[in-house]
């Protein structure tokens, strides 16, 4: 018998500050499209332990920030913190809430408004009346909604949309599973969005088919909506969430959910190292680079650009002398089961093929990206000589020491195999 209490609680968006994921925004969020929110589901099975879902419409939390609101989140709901799994939609229309070079401003002041808040919603779960909850879950196909940047084309893409949803006596709740980037709105948007996911949980809640219903973004590193550099992305945002939504409501038209049963919850460590050869490796010469190509620039995004390189390279020099150069890290995983239905929860902006090959391995699953935190790209092993941004730049906005080395995919799909004895 599975225990299930609700809550929601809308994200602070403060006045003038920086949303963030992209170098080429310049100024501060000037209104709200559409709010942001955060939900909760506070899980028990049986006589067991609770746990507590988080889900943010944010561009992600750091790994460490995660782990300390995992403790805290915890004590407000009366939950272990290796039992407390949050996850982000990676909107990048939010409010920055972690700390990437030049790609928004990270303030203490928004940070402890936020965990406020989610304390407040954690609490608010904890007080709500547990309702015994039924378990159903489907899948099902949508297509024209991604495209694949990096092989160029619009059919290397994950069509698969997972919905599972719980219901009780007073309360229908849809968890929403697909693979596409949030970025349907562009870098001159200054204005506060869930972006296409928040048209999904709008459109399934305002025509009564759920009373509640929450967005969990499938691995989508290389997937971004299909007309994302054409203009009129307003009307876009609509016809993709759309797209989504219809693809839930035909689930539950055809019937066919599958009951399931149970729910679990276990975390696996796995030990991933850094590239040591790339470009970057040798920090001072890259650091002389990156100056120059600063002061050479006439364009504001590649001036950015640089100076993103620059105070990389500088921050790294600073590391090495104190011997704390990063070579490898030791990411958490997360395994939640709701009966047949496997979730995989990885703190990475997985491509779509491992997001695929991972379905595949553990079938029936999904899923979940940014859980645990946001460690940057994860290319797969097939495409790492073609990631180019994915491997070659992103890590320096987060501060990582390099890209993850080739193997990784291998490495995280055997430390999944081993926890489920597979």
């Amino acid at each position: 018998m599975t225990l299930l209490s609700f809550a929601k609680r809308p994200i602070p968006l403060p006045e003038n500050y920086d949303q963030t994921g992209y170098i080429a925004r310049n100024g501060s969020a000037v209104g709200v499209l559409d709010q942001p929110q955060m939900s909760m589901l506070l899980l028990q099975e049986g006589v067991g332990e609770k746990a507590l879902l988080v889900f943010c419409d944010l561009l992600g939390l750091a790994p460490a920030h995660t782990r300390a609101l995992e403790a805290r989140l915890g004590r407000a709901a009366g939950v272990s913190p290796e039992r407390v799994v949050i996850t982000c939609t990676h909107t990048h229309c939010a409010p920055a809430a972690m700390s990437l070079l030049l790609l928004g401003e990270c303030r203490e002041s928004f940070v402890h408004e936020l965990e406020e808040e989610l304390v407040s919603c954690a609490l608010e779960a904890k007080e709500s009346r547990a309702e015994e909850a039924r378990l159903f879950f489907a899948k099902t196909d949508v297509f024209g909604v991604a495209r694949n940047r990096v092989k160029e084309n619009e059919t290397d893409v994950d069509p698969d949309l997972t919905l599972l949803t719980l219901e009780t006596k007073s309360r229908r709740v849809a968890l929403v599973n697909y693979a596409c980037h949030p970025v349907t709105k562009n870098a001159d948007c200054r204005l506060y969005s869930r972006d296409y996911p928040g048209v999904v949980v709008d459109a399934l809640t305002e025509d009564g088919l759920f009373d509640e219903a929450i967005f969990a973004t499938a691995p989508c590193g290389d997937l971004n909506p299909v007309l994302q550099d054409e203009p009129d992305h307003h009307e876009r945002l609509h016809e993709y969430g759309k797209k989504i939504a219809d693809g839930v409501r035909e689930i539950v038209k055809n019937g066919s959910l599958i009951e399931t049963e149970g729910f679990s919850i276990q975390k696996v460590r796995v030990h991933l190292p850094l590239e040591a050869d790339h470009p970057r490796a040798n920090l001072a010469p890259a650091a002389e680079r990156a100056a120059a190509a600063r002061v050479d620039s006439k364009e504001l995004q590649n001036q950015k650009y640089e100076e993103a390189n620059y105070l990389w390279a500088q921050s790294q020099m600073r590391l090495e002398s104190l011997g704390l150069s990063e070579t490898a890290f030791d990411a958490t995983v997360t395994l939640l089961s709701f009966g047949a239905l496997r979730v995989i929860g990885v703190p990475f902006e997985l491509f779509s093929d491992v997001g695929m090959n991972l379905k595949d391995a553990f079938a029936p699953a999904s899923v979940w990206e940014l859980c645990g935190g946001n460690y940057g790209y994860f290319p797969s092993d097939e495409l790492w000589d073609k990631a180019a941004y994915e491997r070659g730049d992103a890590y320096m906005y987060y501060n990582r020491g390099g890209p993850l080395a080739k193997g990784s995919e291998a490495r995280l799909t055997d430390a999944i195999r081993e926890a489920l004895g597979k």
